[in-house]
């Protein structure tokens, strides 16, 4: 670790132990630049897509071993030869506003990332899909028109919630946003630090409550 990096990590616990109500089961952590964006259509920087990945989720998680695992859906089934998967999504999913994750917001979402009227630099992610159909809330069809080798790391994509409609691209959604994630943004003071809090319907219960995301560049000029 650099002695920049050594003095910004003191004085972020310096902050933390000067608040009058210290908060317990936290982990601070220190970037090097603010996120750009958070809305997951929108990512294009390091710093953007690990903290997106925080707040929003993926039908699958790819783990270290470059494995495909359950995430927003616990199971599925591959036919016809890789052209055909059925998404079988885990139920009592929230958003972050207590709204119920559905099969909707998965077409929802494929629709705006392949909608002419979004600028999206991940267009196309989703690959050659001929159909894309709900068979109920939480069971969802997607058919190929030709065999596409990336369907899993495909939707490792954040879901968008389809409740609030165009709300997702409004710029504020990347301040407040809505995801099914295991944290949602308590606070962002910019250009000092972000807070997140832990989503008290999250499935997994082990993460710890609160994540500090110092930006410490701001400090480079006082610490070169």
């Amino acid at each position: 670790m650099s002695f920049k990096k050594f003095l910004f990590l003191l004085l972020a616990l310096s902050i933390l132990s000067c608040r009058s109500e210290p908060e317990e089961n936290a982990l601070i952590v220190a970037l090097d630049s603010e996120p750009a964006k958070i809305n997951p259509l929108f990512l294009t920087d390091l710093n953007s897509h690990m903290i997106s990945n925080l707040l929003f989720r993926g039908l699958i998680k790819i783990d270290e071993q470059g494995n495909p695992q359950p995430e927003l859906a616990q199971s599925w089934e591959i036919r016809n030869n890789g052209m055909e998967i059925i998404f079988y999504l885990r139920k009592n999913i929230y958003w972050h506003d207590g709204m119920k994750f559905s099969s909707r917001d998965v077409i929802f979402t494929y629709n705006l990332l392949n909608s002419q009227n979004v600028a999206s630099p991940r267009k196309g992610l989703f690959g050659p899909i001929k159909e894309i159909k709900a068979l109920d809330s939480d069971t969802l069809v997607i058919r190929y028109s030709e065999p596409y080798g990336s369907i899993f790391e495909a939707f490792t994509f954040g879901i968008l919630p389809e409740h609030i409609g165009l709300k997702v691209l409004e710029p504020n959604f990347d301040t407040k946003p809505i995801g099914t994630g295991p944290y949602k943004i308590r606070e962002w003071k910019k250009s000092e630090y972000i807070l997140l809090e832990h989503f008290e319907r999250e499935y997994n219960k082990n993460c710890v409550y609160y994540i500090w995301l110092f930006f410490y560049s701001i400090f480079l000029g006082y610490l070169a």
